[in-house]
């Protein structure tokens, strides 16, 4: 029996349904498997990890944070989505008091994590924080974790009144069809490498891609009953240098 070890980054996001979907993905992997599945919070808790999802979000919040690595104390508002301003603004405020901020470049500890081959996954604003290039910068606040050869654009799909489902299909590994939930989502604009996979469409338009170790999506694979994304990126896991 395998042992894996796949952290979800719980900044933002539904960490709690990927959690779920990868349990159930279990029963979808040819191999015997001892899944574990891990909440990320701070760059000490990439050690030992097989792969590492990026779950959707607000994709300027979460490279902000990420790029500071913003560890708030027990006590002020949690989970509370602050605007740029507000985050650099208590940044600035907090400076030198441990009690508040300590800043750790939480971008740095994941590409670092990256370049020794693990998987990543980043769903919806993980798939443009993965991205090497992204058309509609944010004021020029946004920092990109990058690896992945494409180039996105940020809510392509309209805003969070235009979320919508439809049918994807899928290459010929992944089979038929599947439920794209897609909320802000952005779009992949052009595959920048013949390195790039596209494993799903939507009317002809990639919307999920891999490259090596990484995996994208432009939807919301954790919110449907198909758990066939979690098993791929499973079976990506177990080619992870650290399992062989």
């Amino acid at each position: 029996m395998k042992d894996v070890r796949i952290g979800i980054l719980c900044f933002q996001g539904a960490f709690k349904e990927h959690r779920y979907s990868f349990e159930k993905a279990t029963q979808l992997v040819d191999k015997d498997i001892e899944l574990k599945v891990e909440e990320v919070r701070k760059p000490s808790h990439l050690n030992g990890l097989d792969g590492l999802v990026i779950p959707g979000g607000e994709s300027t919040t979460m490279s902000i944070f990420l790029k500071i690595g913003l560890k708030i104390r027990l006590g002020l508002a949690i989970g509370v989505l602050m605007t740029i301003e507000r985050v650099e603004e208590g940044i600035e405020r907090s400076h030198g008091c441990r009690d508040h901020v300590r800043a750790e470049d939480f971008m740095e500890s994941l590409r670092d994590w990256m370049s020794k081959k693990k998987a990543m996954w980043g769903t919806c604003a993980g798939l443009i924080l993965l991205s090497n290039n992204v058309l509609d910068w944010k004021n020029n606040s946004q920092s990109l974790i990058g690896g992945l050869h494409v180039t996105t654009v940020r809510n392509s799909y309209g805003r969070q009144k235009d979320s919508f489902e439809a049918k994807l299909t899928l290459d010929e590994e992944l089979g038929g069809e599947f439920p794209g939930i897609f909320i802000r989502a952005p779009s992949i604009k052009s595959i920048d490498s013949e390195d790039v996979r596209v494993l799903a469409t939507l009317d002809r338009h990639p919307v999920s891609v891999c490259q090596n170790q990484l995996l994208a999506t432009s939807f919301h694979p954790e919110l449907t009953d198909d758990y066939r994304f979690h098993a791929f990126f499973i079976n990506m896991c177990l080619n992870t240098p650290s399992i062989g």
